[in-house]
């Protein structure tokens, strides 16, 4: 199941976040996939992509956040709320994502 997708400002690529723990870059012509993201243990619920279309968050159940780069493919920066706690965010990642400080929190994501 998809549970959302987006699309990158160049307006050739989407990205849907699905039931099945993973995140896929779609050639919006083609309609073939460019890349599978794998990292997330349960559902991928919901993602965003920056304003570059150069990175984009993903929020799963199993309670994690991933911000992925779309410019590097290989290059994952995860975060996780085990614990309760969250690894801070950048200014620039906050203002990325469009998001206060207050806005980011296990409360909000799980």
């Amino acid at each position: 199941t998809i549970n959302s997708v987006a699309f990158l400002p160049d307006g050739e690529f989407a990205i849907s976040a699905s039931s099945d723990q993973t995140l896929i870059l779609w050639n919006i012509e083609t309609g073939g996939v460019e890349f599978t993201f794998e990292g997330h243990r349960q559902s991928v619920t919901d993602l965003d992509i920056n304003a570059e279309g150069t990175r984009f968050i993903s929020g799963s159940s199993d309670q994690t956040v991933n911000v992925w780069r779309v410019d590097s493919l290989n290059d994952l920066i995860a975060w996780t709320c085990s614990n309760r706690a969250i690894a801070e965010l950048t200014e620039e990642d906050l203002a990325a994502f469009r998001l206060e400080s207050a806005q980011f929190s296990c409360d909000v994501i799980g």
